[in-house]
């Protein structure tokens, strides 16, 4: 699988001192042989390159009713019905739960049903873990009876390896801005090279393992600004574009009365309370009794043993009911329903 080129920037975490008056002036028109009034010119085009336009209500009625059509699915049904039919363009997506619970396992799982949607689409996978995401990618599509439908049209592994780009070395948030700020540049170029031109899918994995190092610095609302400018330039580029985004994250501890989700009362998506207005949806994933097994033949006639899953509509900004939830079972390379198991 290929990467995007990824060139360091400077300019992208300038932009955020500029744009929270961080700097001190005097030593950045020196540094950049700019004057003070310069400086403020600079400052007022930093903040219209990240500031948000207002819309009136008929524009966003008339924005929603085009967008609905266009879901995209996560690539399990009972979870799109849950999303309100699927991955809304344009929305930010969190999926939150605790190591092994399957978050990674489920962006794969939307990478492959985009991608196969069609032979044109394609998705970004930014990896801050350094997994290795590659082999079991194209293991998924060569053995799922998910995507058995898509190998029958003619599909092949390596053109769908083609299309899903995998970054790599996003281990800073620095390194996450600058992958964002390639990409608006890719964009804005006048022959848009056709990856960039249908592009449907960022996923990050994982976003907590990029900002919550930040939390322990009590430098004022710091960590917490870096985050929300963050979100606002990839948020913008999703709307822009019509790009789907698909975030995962680790949980916290937090006190029972805290929290009313029925199947993690003690838990919640870390990164603090401001991360929880950031968002679009959140989706909660948490382990069934382990000791309640199935197993599933597939097409291939390999028996794969799942393990039960809950995922619970945790916030969201849409029209979505908190609190539902369904339940299925997860294996090595297989989602399915209690009633498909043997």
């Amino acid at each position: 699988m290929s990467n995007i080129n990824q060139t360091k920037s400077p300019r992208v975490p300038e932009e955020l001192k500029v744009l929270f008056g961080e700097v001190n002036v005097g030593k950045y028109c020196k540094r950049h042989s700019v004057t003070p009034e310069e400086f403020q010119t600079i400052r007022c085009q930093v903040i219209e390159r990240n500031k948000v336009l207002p819309k009136n209500g008929l524009d966003m009625l008339n924005e929603l009713k085009a967008r609905d059509s266009r879901r995209l699915s996560i690539g399990y049904a009972n979870i799109d019905e849950l999303l309100g039919g699927g991955l809304q363009p344009g929305d930010i997506t969190e999926i939150s739960g605790e190591s092994t619970t399957g978050k990674t396992r489920l962006c794969y799982s939307a990478l492959l049903s985009i991608t196969c949607l069609n032979k044109e689409n394609t998705a970004l996978f930014i990896d801050t873990k350094n997994g290795s995401c590659a082999n079991y990618i194209r293991t998924l599509f060569l053995e799922s009876d998910q995507f058995a439908d898509a190998r029958e049209r003619g599909m092949d592994v390596d053109s769908i390896s083609d299309r899903i780009h995998i970054q790599k070395g996003c281990v800073y948030e620095d390194d996450l801005l600058n992958v964002i700020e390639d990409l608006n540049l890719q964009f804005q170029q006048k022959e848009i090279n056709n990856f960039y031109l249908n592009l449907k899918l960022i996923v990050i994995d994982s976003i907590s393992s990029v900002f919550s190092p930040l939390l322990g610095y009590n430098i004022d609302h710091y960590p917490y600004s870096r985050i929300t400018i963050f979100i606002r330039t990839l948020r913008n580029l999703a709307k822009k574009y019509n790009i789907t985004i698909l975030i995962t994250n680790s949980v916290q501890y937090a006190r029972p009365y805290d929290h009313k989700s029925v199947f993690s009362i003690n838990k919640k998506p870390a990164l603090g309370q401001t991360w929880t207005y950031l968002t679009d949806t959140t989706l909660f994933l948490s382990l069934g009794d382990d000791s309640d097994q199935r197993v599933y033949i597939n097409r291939q006639g390999c028996e794969i043993l799942g393990v039960p899953r809950i995922c619970e509509v945790l916030r969201s900004r849409k029209n979505l009911v908190v609190g539902r939830y369904c339940t299925f079972y997860m294996g090595y390379t297989e989602f399915f329903p209690e009633f498909a198991a043997i």
